[in-house]
């Protein structure tokens, strides 16, 4: 099937020029992407999924990228803010004062085995007052650079641990779990601090049941008011599951977004919680 959008839910509301958020997140297939308020009432506007072909050669995939673009009356010149989520396997928070642009590459490698050809690439995350160092598809990442000039690249998890998850994390000890694509991103926090930040394979719902016990036991943050906050492809069967070994299972949703159409009337913000936080 050739690249298209197969998803797109919008509202009829005139947005001020610039004062407009586009965030988009890869997924394995194509991507997400939704055009929000820019400013603090965070009302959502467009949501929508596209199917792209991301082994194409990179001046193609750009080529590409700016045709769906283009069909959605995108332009990067529309936007105060854009950012693209790129789901990584191999990341490593580095805190601001011990953090060295030139070691990029190398505090990857002490993690694991990072080929020459794997892209490296980091953002600052002002909240954690630390920088996150990841990897990501080099021609996947110019391609989206390219088509949209301007554009700041971060990962799952610094997408994940906003303002909300660390506020409420001073009041209790919480767990994140986002469910995607047969793994789960987790992020513990307490104190206002973050304890762990991990992917884990996992395909099914008891091994997403496993890691989110392991990281309670491992952490000591076995408490009554313990929160473990889920998000992504929850299943009902899943958060019954969870719910039998976890006095406080909510849907997390992030940011809390208001709406100006209908046609959002179904729309889930905790299905796509990567995309919105």
């Amino acid at each position: 099937m050739p690249d298209c959008i197969t998803t797109l839910v919008s509202s009829d509301a005139l947005v001020e020029n610039r004062e407009k958020r586009l965030s988009i997140c890869l997924r394995s297939n194509g991507f997400s992407f939704s055009v929000c308020s820019a400013a603090e009432d965070d009302v959502l506007y467009q949501f929508g999924q596209a199917q792209c072909d991301f082994a194409k050669p990179l001046g193609q995939l750009a080529a590409s990228l700016k045709g769906l673009f283009a069909q959605l009356e995108i332009s990067p010149f529309d936007f105060k803010q854009m950012s693209l989520v790129c789901p990584s396997s191999c990341f490593a928070w580095v805190p601001r004062r011990l953090y060295n642009p030139a070691m990029d590459r190398r505090y990857l490698s002490l993690l694991a085995k990072v080929d020459a050809g794997h892209g490296v690439f980091s953002c600052f995350v002002p909240k954690l007052d630390s920088y996150i160092v990841f990897t990501a598809s080099p021609e996947v990442a110019n391609a989206f650079k390219l088509a949209l000039p301007g554009i700041d690249l971060c990962c799952q998890h610094s997408a994940l641990v906003n303002s909300a998850l660390l506020a409420k994390s001073e009041q209790r000890p919480v767990i994140l779990m986002n469910v995607r694509d047969g793994v789960g991103d987790f992020e513990a926090l307490f104190n206002g601090r973050l304890l762990l930040s991990n992917t884990f394979p996992a395909s099914t719902d008891d091994e997403l049941l496993y890691h989110a016990l392991a990281i309670m036991k491992r952490l000591r943050i076995e408490t009554p008011d313990l929160e473990l906050s889920i998000c992504g492809a929850v299943s009902r069967g899943l958060f019954a599951l969870l719910g039998r070994y976890f006095p406080n299972v909510t849907l997390s949703t992030g940011r809390k977004y208001s709406f100006v159409s209908s046609n959002f009337d179904s729309f889930h913000i905790y299905k796509h919680a990567l995309l919105l936080s």
